[in-house]
């Protein structure tokens, strides 16, 4: 079930971070703050620096359990 209020309030935060075209770093350290926070480790490629922006791609993997 979606927790509605949960997802409102994390939908706030993420819209407040400034975060213009290659200026998104903010808004990524947010992520993988909240992706640490439930246990999933996440990493950065290195795209930022061939673009010109402040960070790369952030990657996290999630395993999956098929029945």
């Amino acid at each position: 079930m979606i927790n509605k209020k949960r997802l409102v309030k994390t939908f706030i935060k993420l819209v407040k971070i400034y975060s213009p075209s290659k200026e998104e770093r903010d808004v990524s350290e947010f992520i993988k703050r909240e992706l640490a926070g439930l246990g999933i480790k996440s990493v950065y490629d290195n795209a930022g620096k061939y673009i010109g922006g402040n960070c790369g791609n952030l990657y996290a993997k999630i395993k999956g359990n098929v029945k």
